[in-house]
Protein backbone atom coordinates (compact mmCIF):
# COMPACT_ATOMS: atom_id res chain seq x y z
CA UNK A 1 0.00 0.00 0.00
CA UNK A 2 2.82 2.35 0.84
CA UNK A 3 4.48 1.61 -2.52
CA UNK A 4 1.20 2.42 -4.24
CA UNK A 5 1.00 5.76 -2.43
CA UNK A 6 4.53 6.62 -3.56
CA UNK A 7 3.61 5.67 -7.12
CA UNK A 8 0.51 7.84 -7.04
CA UNK A 9 2.44 10.78 -5.62
CA UNK A 10 5.04 10.45 -8.37
CA UNK A 11 2.33 10.28 -11.06
CA UNK A 12 0.66 13.35 -9.57
CA UNK A 13 3.95 15.24 -9.62
CA UNK A 14 4.52 14.21 -13.25
CA UNK A 15 1.05 15.37 -14.24
CA UNK A 16 1.54 18.69 -12.45
CA UNK A 17 4.91 19.13 -14.17
CA UNK A 18 3.35 18.44 -17.57
CA UNK A 19 0.57 20.94 -16.90
CA UNK A 20 3.04 23.60 -15.76
CA UNK A 21 5.19 23.02 -18.83
CA UNK A 22 2.15 23.30 -21.10
CA UNK A 23 1.11 26.51 -19.41
CA UNK A 24 4.62 27.89 -19.82
CA UNK A 25 4.76 26.99 -23.53
CA UNK A 26 1.32 28.40 -24.30
CA UNK A 27 2.12 31.45 -22.24
CA UNK A 28 5.21 32.12 -24.35
CA UNK A 29 3.23 31.60 -27.55
CA UNK A 30 0.51 33.88 -26.30
CA UNK A 31 3.08 36.53 -25.38
CA UNK A 32 4.70 36.34 -28.80
CA UNK A 33 1.32 36.46 -30.47
CA UNK A 34 0.45 39.55 -28.48
CA UNK A 35 3.73 41.17 -29.47
CA UNK A 36 2.97 40.55 -33.15
CA UNK A 37 -0.49 42.05 -32.75
CA UNK A 38 0.94 45.00 -30.86
CA UNK A 39 3.52 45.57 -33.59
CA UNK A 40 0.84 45.50 -36.28
CA UNK A 41 -1.35 47.80 -34.24
CA UNK A 42 1.30 50.52 -34.37
CA UNK A 43 1.65 50.52 -38.17
CA UNK A 44 -0.02 53.14 -40.36
CA UNK A 45 -0.64 52.28 -44.01
CA UNK A 46 -0.82 55.55 -45.98
CA UNK A 47 -2.06 55.40 -49.58
CA UNK A 48 -0.98 58.52 -51.50
CA UNK A 49 -3.20 59.58 -54.40
CA UNK A 50 -1.98 61.52 -57.44
CA UNK A 51 -3.74 62.38 -60.69
CA UNK A 52 -2.24 64.43 -63.52
CA UNK A 53 1.47 65.26 -63.76
CA UNK A 54 3.06 68.04 -65.85
CA UNK A 55 6.56 69.36 -66.45
CA UNK A 56 5.48 73.00 -66.17
CA UNK A 57 2.56 74.04 -63.98
CA UNK A 58 -0.22 75.90 -65.84
CA UNK A 59 -0.90 79.49 -64.83
CA UNK A 60 -4.45 78.63 -63.83
CA UNK A 61 -6.22 75.45 -62.79
CA UNK A 62 -10.01 74.98 -62.38
CA UNK A 63 -9.46 72.70 -59.37
CA UNK A 64 -6.95 74.95 -57.60
CA UNK A 65 -4.07 72.50 -58.27
CA UNK A 66 -5.68 69.80 -56.10
CA UNK A 67 -5.40 67.11 -58.80
CA UNK A 68 -2.20 68.06 -60.55
CA UNK A 69 1.49 68.11 -59.67
CA UNK A 70 4.81 68.51 -61.44
CA UNK A 71 7.46 65.93 -62.22
CA UNK A 72 9.89 67.79 -59.95
CA UNK A 73 7.41 67.75 -57.09
CA UNK A 74 6.55 64.09 -57.57
CA UNK A 75 10.21 63.12 -57.68
CA UNK A 76 10.92 65.20 -54.57
CA UNK A 77 8.10 63.40 -52.76
CA UNK A 78 9.52 60.00 -53.69
CA UNK A 79 13.11 60.95 -52.81
CA UNK A 80 12.08 62.32 -49.42
CA UNK A 81 9.96 59.30 -48.53
CA UNK A 82 12.70 56.85 -49.50
CA UNK A 83 15.42 58.80 -47.68
CA UNK A 84 13.27 58.80 -44.54
CA UNK A 85 13.01 55.03 -44.48
CA UNK A 86 9.64 54.51 -46.16
CA UNK A 87 9.18 51.36 -48.22
CA UNK A 88 6.90 51.74 -51.24
CA UNK A 89 4.59 48.74 -51.61
CA UNK A 90 1.34 48.16 -53.50
CA UNK A 91 -2.17 47.40 -52.33
CA UNK A 92 -1.73 43.83 -53.56
CA UNK A 93 1.46 43.56 -51.47
CA UNK A 94 -0.51 44.79 -48.48
CA UNK A 95 -3.21 42.19 -49.08
CA UNK A 96 -0.60 39.42 -49.11
CA UNK A 97 1.13 40.86 -46.05
CA UNK A 98 -2.13 40.88 -44.13
CA UNK A 99 -2.66 37.23 -45.03
CA UNK A 100 0.75 36.55 -43.39
CA UNK A 101 2.46 35.56 -46.62
CA UNK A 102 4.80 38.56 -46.49
CA UNK A 103 6.46 40.67 -43.82
CA UNK A 104 5.25 44.22 -43.34
CA UNK A 105 8.04 46.81 -43.79
CA UNK A 106 8.70 49.12 -40.85
CA UNK A 107 7.33 52.20 -42.68
CA UNK A 108 5.12 51.07 -45.55
CA UNK A 109 3.58 53.50 -48.01
CA UNK A 110 1.46 53.00 -51.14
CA UNK A 111 1.31 55.28 -54.18
CA UNK A 112 -1.64 55.36 -56.60
CA UNK A 113 -2.52 57.36 -59.72
CA UNK A 114 -6.13 57.84 -60.81
CA UNK A 115 -7.79 58.25 -64.23
CA UNK A 116 -5.21 56.77 -66.65
CA UNK A 117 -3.97 60.06 -68.04
CA UNK A 118 -1.26 60.12 -70.72
CA UNK A 119 1.07 61.91 -68.29
CA UNK A 120 1.14 58.75 -66.20
CA UNK A 121 2.85 57.03 -69.12
CA UNK A 122 4.95 59.91 -70.51
CA UNK A 123 6.13 61.43 -67.22
CA UNK A 124 5.40 59.10 -64.30
CA UNK A 125 6.56 55.83 -65.84
CA UNK A 126 10.15 57.07 -66.42
CA UNK A 127 10.33 58.13 -62.75
CA UNK A 128 9.14 54.68 -61.65
CA UNK A 129 11.91 53.09 -63.71
CA UNK A 130 14.48 55.54 -62.34
CA UNK A 131 13.72 54.63 -58.72
CA UNK A 132 12.56 51.06 -59.41
CA UNK A 133 9.35 51.51 -57.45
CA UNK A 134 5.92 50.00 -58.05
CA UNK A 135 2.62 51.88 -58.01
CA UNK A 136 -1.04 51.31 -58.78
CA UNK A 137 -2.96 53.03 -61.58
CA UNK A 138 -6.75 53.02 -61.83
CA UNK A 139 -8.22 53.26 -65.34
CA UNK A 140 -11.66 54.00 -66.75
CA UNK A 141 -11.87 51.45 -69.53
CA UNK A 142 -14.07 53.46 -71.94
CA UNK A 143 -11.54 56.31 -71.83
CA UNK A 144 -8.37 54.32 -72.53
CA UNK A 145 -6.66 55.70 -75.63
CA UNK A 146 -9.11 58.59 -76.05
CA UNK A 147 -8.65 62.36 -76.20
CA UNK A 148 -11.19 64.66 -74.54
CA UNK A 149 -10.85 67.93 -76.46
CA UNK A 150 -13.33 69.73 -74.20
CA UNK A 151 -11.55 68.87 -70.96
CA UNK A 152 -8.14 68.83 -72.62
CA UNK A 153 -7.44 65.40 -71.18
CA UNK A 154 -5.69 62.60 -73.04
CA UNK A 155 -5.53 59.01 -71.79
CA UNK A 156 -2.83 56.41 -72.36
CA UNK A 157 -3.56 53.52 -74.73
CA UNK A 158 -3.88 49.81 -74.00
CA UNK A 159 -0.47 49.22 -75.61
CA UNK A 160 1.08 51.78 -73.27
CA UNK A 161 -0.74 50.23 -70.31
CA UNK A 162 0.56 46.80 -71.33
CA UNK A 163 4.12 48.15 -71.53
CA UNK A 164 3.84 49.53 -68.01
CA UNK A 165 2.23 46.36 -66.69
CA UNK A 166 4.87 44.12 -68.31
CA UNK A 167 7.62 46.20 -66.67
CA UNK A 168 6.46 44.89 -63.29
CA UNK A 169 6.25 48.44 -61.95
CA UNK A 170 2.52 49.11 -62.36
CA UNK A 171 -0.59 47.35 -61.09
CA UNK A 172 -3.86 48.28 -62.80
CA UNK A 173 -7.19 48.73 -61.09
CA UNK A 174 -10.69 49.39 -62.35
CA UNK A 175 -11.94 52.97 -62.16
CA UNK A 176 -15.22 51.96 -63.76
CA UNK A 177 -16.36 51.65 -67.34
CA UNK A 178 -17.26 55.36 -67.33
CA UNK A 179 -15.88 58.14 -65.15
CA UNK A 180 -19.20 59.13 -63.62
CA UNK A 181 -20.90 59.45 -60.25
CA UNK A 182 -22.06 55.86 -59.99
CA UNK A 183 -24.36 56.84 -57.15
CA UNK A 184 -26.55 58.34 -59.91
CA UNK A 185 -27.23 54.99 -61.60
CA UNK A 186 -29.07 51.86 -60.38
CA UNK A 187 -26.83 49.62 -58.29
CA UNK A 188 -27.37 46.72 -60.73
CA UNK A 189 -26.02 48.86 -63.59
CA UNK A 190 -23.11 49.95 -61.42
CA UNK A 191 -22.21 46.36 -60.60
CA UNK A 192 -22.52 45.32 -64.25
CA UNK A 193 -20.22 48.14 -65.43
CA UNK A 194 -17.58 47.35 -62.81
CA UNK A 195 -17.55 43.68 -63.78
CA UNK A 196 -17.32 44.64 -67.47
CA UNK A 197 -14.43 47.03 -66.84
CA UNK A 198 -12.56 44.41 -64.83
CA UNK A 199 -13.06 41.80 -67.54
CA UNK A 200 -11.72 44.27 -70.11
CA UNK A 201 -8.60 44.96 -68.04
CA UNK A 202 -8.02 41.23 -67.57
CA UNK A 203 -8.35 40.62 -71.32
CA UNK A 204 -6.25 43.57 -72.51
CA UNK A 205 -3.42 43.17 -70.00
CA UNK A 206 -3.54 39.43 -69.37
CA UNK A 207 -3.90 40.00 -65.66
CA UNK A 208 -6.37 39.41 -62.85
CA UNK A 209 -7.79 42.73 -61.71
CA UNK A 210 -9.54 42.58 -58.33
CA UNK A 211 -9.34 46.21 -57.15
CA UNK A 212 -12.02 48.83 -57.76
CA UNK A 213 -11.46 52.56 -57.21
CA UNK A 214 -14.63 54.68 -57.01
CA UNK A 215 -14.66 57.68 -59.39
CA UNK A 216 -14.90 60.91 -57.39
CA UNK A 217 -14.91 58.76 -54.24
CA UNK A 218 -18.69 58.62 -54.70
CA UNK A 219 -20.32 55.54 -53.14
CA UNK A 220 -23.03 54.18 -50.88
CA UNK A 221 -23.38 51.04 -48.80
CA UNK A 222 -25.49 49.28 -51.47
CA UNK A 223 -22.69 49.66 -54.00
CA UNK A 224 -20.05 48.43 -51.56
CA UNK A 225 -22.11 45.37 -50.67
CA UNK A 226 -22.92 44.66 -54.34
CA UNK A 227 -19.24 44.32 -55.23
CA UNK A 228 -18.66 41.82 -52.43
CA UNK A 229 -20.43 39.20 -54.56
CA UNK A 230 -18.00 39.78 -57.47
CA UNK A 231 -14.29 39.09 -57.96
CA UNK A 232 -13.50 42.50 -56.43
CA UNK A 233 -11.58 41.94 -53.19
CA UNK A 234 -10.40 45.52 -52.57
CA UNK A 235 -12.46 48.72 -52.78
CA UNK A 236 -10.85 52.15 -52.48
CA UNK A 237 -12.77 55.38 -52.06
CA UNK A 238 -12.47 57.27 -48.80
CA UNK A 239 -9.90 59.69 -47.39
CA UNK A 240 -7.76 59.03 -44.32
CA UNK A 241 -5.28 56.49 -43.01
CA UNK A 242 -5.41 52.69 -42.84
CA UNK A 243 -4.35 50.71 -39.76
CA UNK A 244 -2.43 47.46 -40.13
CA UNK A 245 -4.30 45.79 -37.27
CA UNK A 246 -7.75 46.62 -38.62
CA UNK A 247 -7.71 46.76 -42.41
CA UNK A 248 -11.09 46.76 -44.12
CA UNK A 249 -10.45 45.88 -47.77
CA UNK A 250 -13.87 47.16 -48.75
CA UNK A 251 -12.96 50.53 -47.24
CA UNK A 252 -9.36 51.42 -48.19
CA UNK A 253 -8.59 55.07 -47.47
CA UNK A 254 -6.29 57.37 -49.41
CA UNK A 255 -4.64 60.79 -49.05
CA UNK A 256 -4.87 63.15 -52.02
CA UNK A 257 -1.56 64.88 -52.78
CA UNK A 258 -1.98 68.32 -54.42
CA UNK A 259 0.73 70.41 -56.02
CA UNK A 260 2.94 72.11 -53.46
CA UNK A 261 2.76 69.33 -50.87
CA UNK A 262 6.38 68.41 -50.17
CA UNK A 263 7.71 65.08 -48.99
CA UNK A 264 8.20 66.50 -45.50
CA UNK A 265 4.63 67.83 -45.58
CA UNK A 266 3.42 64.32 -46.38
CA UNK A 267 5.45 62.79 -43.57
CA UNK A 268 4.24 65.41 -41.07
CA UNK A 269 0.64 64.81 -42.10
CA UNK A 270 1.00 61.03 -41.76
CA UNK A 271 2.59 61.41 -38.33
CA UNK A 272 -0.21 63.75 -37.22
CA UNK A 273 -2.90 61.17 -37.96
CA UNK A 274 -3.88 59.28 -34.83
CA UNK A 275 -4.06 55.49 -34.72
CA UNK A 276 -7.51 54.38 -33.61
Amino acid sequence: MKGMEVFMIRKTIQIIAIILMALLVFGIIGFLGKKIIDNKKAAKIPVLLYHDVVNILPQADPYNYEYITTTDSLEENIQTLLSNGYSIITIEDLYEIDKDSKELPAKPIIINFDDGLISNYNLVFPILKKYNIKVGMSITTDLVGTNDAVEGRQYFSWNQAKEMYDSGLVEFYSHGKRHIFYTDVPVTDFKSEVVESINTIDLKLNTKCDVFVYPYGSYNSYMVNALKSTDVKIQMYDSGINMSNNIDYSFIKRINIPYGMTGNDIISYIESLQIE
